[in-house]
């Protein structure tokens, strides 16, 4: 969410993650100077709103249209910002978990961001520091080439999908229509005791 609101802010395409990690690549990390929300206090929270707040004051401080050189700059002190917070929260973290907790400490990062390869880098060094397993998720690749490849075996899913659901709604109408000529079958020689019950799957559509 703050890396989509960054995007929006410096005029980047949405998802903001992999954009503003692109144009961080030829930033200056160290031209702003940015807060590091919440580094230092005695809890495990998150909030980088005054880093969005701050970003987007510097921002109306330059000349619009934005400069490209003014946009990397500001993409990569931010990524650099939320870089460093998230290593302090996790660090304190771990030491509130260790406190509790005998045995290994496993950190686990998911979502989005955990393909931003700067954070991935940060937190793989302090795992080697503090001796803990890290687990991220592969690196998604997202060049031309892989897509070509992907591309025939999601047409294929796309169409086993629909096979999928169109079978779905056929036993489903199909069954509705059984059952509903049966009950009422039944209902007028008076046989409301019993109903046959036959699975539709096993069947299949007629």
């Amino acid at each position: 969410e703050a890396f989509d609101k960054m995007a929006k802010l410096l005029g980047l395409p949405i998802p903001g993650g992999p954009s503003v990690e692109r144009a961080a690549e030829v930033g200056d990390p160290a031209r702003f100077a940015l807060p590091r929300p919440m580094v230092g206090r005695p809890d495990c929270h998150f909030s980088f709103s005054g880093l969005k707040t701050a970003v987007r004051r510097h921002v109306e401080s330059l000349a619009h249209p934005l400069d490209p050189k003014d946009a990397a700059d500001l993409a990569a002190s931010f990524q650099q910002a939320v870089a460093e917070s998230v290593i302090d929260r996790v660090d304190h973290a771990r030491v509130t978990f260790q406190a509790r907790f005998a045995g290994p400490v496993t950190l686990v990062v998911a979502g989005g961001v955990a393909a931003n390869t700067v954070l991935r880098e940060r937190l793989a060094s302090y795992a080697r520091a503090k001796g803990i397993d890290l687990r991220v998720p592969p690196q998604a690749r997202d060049d031309r080439r892989s897509r070509l490849q992907a591309a025939p075996a999601l047409a294929a899913r796309s169409r086993s999908t629909a096979r999928g659901r169109r079978r779905r709604e056929g036993l489903t109408l199909w069954w509705r229509n059984r059952a509903r000529d049966s009950w009422s079958t039944r209902r007028k020689a008076g046989a409301w005791s019993s109903f046959s019950f036959i699975p539709a799957a096993l069947i299949g559509p007629r």
